[in-house]
């Protein structure tokens, strides 16, 4: 491709993320604690023929020395934004949007639930030939109404992104389910020769998982590294991100036996279907298709118009009382 005898994509790579993050890669780098781990970082990415540097949520204070030993080796720096580099706002921000939702629902609730005699009539009536204020009070509940069971599942999967482990816990107690333990380190049997090429390794997945996708294959590291698969199988929750899959198989890289298969080898109960794959999933609407997914975009500007027609509803309230009390004073002094 490069001497042009092939037609075929310009490809830039990158190595591991530098970053404080939990690698992507199995058994990636973690964590760069001074500015000679990160210099010695970029220098093995250049090493290696990486393209550029990626980096992601990296400590401000090792910035200057990461573009500048990037620059120093000819490489641009791309990366995502470090909103909310803090985790701890991170958490308040983020877990305590998804807790005021759910309070704003249950009270929301209790305060406009129209009863069950005459439900939709009562809920989804809008007296038009009414008053500014009606028609707000009328939409306002309307809106409140239709939207109440989507906005209860955004709060509830929203949490379950900042209070994942809690809510898991918490389901595994009223259900008793097992916590499921964290994935092994597998290491390659040491060999001779060349080891298995990238063809076999693919065929040695496709053999452990032929009903999954082979989204994504990286090369062993060192003597004893594996040949890493990413499969993806059923309901992806990562299908539509920049590291699909949800199944990983490892393979020996010198026999090319399995050594991990993360569906065959791993108990994925009720329990971690629900909160690892459906809740991240039903969120984002990445388990539906087609018109559900207007329906979802619908569900989620909700907020906002109720936040319109609930603030339409004070300032016309206060309007009424202003001129119900300029009325009232009018009237006193005509009296006396």
């Amino acid at each position: 491709v490069t001497a042009g005898q092939l037609d075929g994509p310009r490809m830039l790579v990158t190595g591991h993320k530098i970053g404080d993050r939990e690698p992507v890669v199995p058994h990636g780098p973690k964590g760069y604690p001074n500015e000679a781990a990160v210099r010695k970082a970029v220098q093995l990415l250049r090493d290696n023929g990486a393209d550029f540097v990626k980096l992601e949520e990296l400590r401000p204070d090792l910035y200057p020395a990461l573009f500048t030993a990037a620059r120093q080796a000819q490489l641009p720096v791309v990366g995502h934004v470090p909103w909310l580099r803090d985790r701890g706002l991170k958490a308040t921000v983020l877990g305590g949007s998804a807790l005021l939702l759910g309070l704003l629902v249950l009270t929301g609730a209790v305060l406009w639930w129209p009863g069950i005699k005459g439900f939709l009539r009562k809920a989804l009536t809008l007296r038009l030939r009414r008053n500014a204020a009606i028609r707000s009070y009328d939409l306002h509940r309307a809106i409140g109404i239709a939207a109440l069971p989507l906005l209860a599942l955004f709060a509830l999967t929203a949490a379950n992104f900042q209070f994942g482990d809690q809510i898991g816990a918490a389901y595994g107690l009223v259900t008793r389910a097992p916590v499921p333990p964290p994935w092994p380190r597998v290491a390659s049997t040491p060999g001779t020769g060349a080891g298995i090429d990238a063809a076999a390794a693919l065929r040695a997945v496709e053999a452990a998982q032929p009903t999954g996708r082979i989204v994504s294959l990286a090369p062993p590291r060192g003597t004893a590294g594996t040949w890493s698969a990413w499969v993806a199988k059923g309901l992806d929750d990562h299908g539509r991100s920049v590291a699909p899959g949800n199944v990983l198989v490892q393979v020996d890289r010198w026999s090319g036996a399995i050594l991990f298969d993360s569906a065959r080898d791993t108990d994925t109960n009720v329990r971690q279907s629900i909160y690892e794959d459906w809740f991240p999933s039903l969120h984002r609407a990445q388990a539906l298709s087609g018109w559900w997914k207007l329906l979802w975009l619908l569900g989620g500007l909700a907020p906002l118009a109720l936040a319109i027609t609930g603030t339409t509803i004070v300032l016309l309230r206060r309007r009424a009382r202003r001129r119900a009390r300029r009325r009232k004073g009018g009237a006193v002094e005509q009296t006396a």
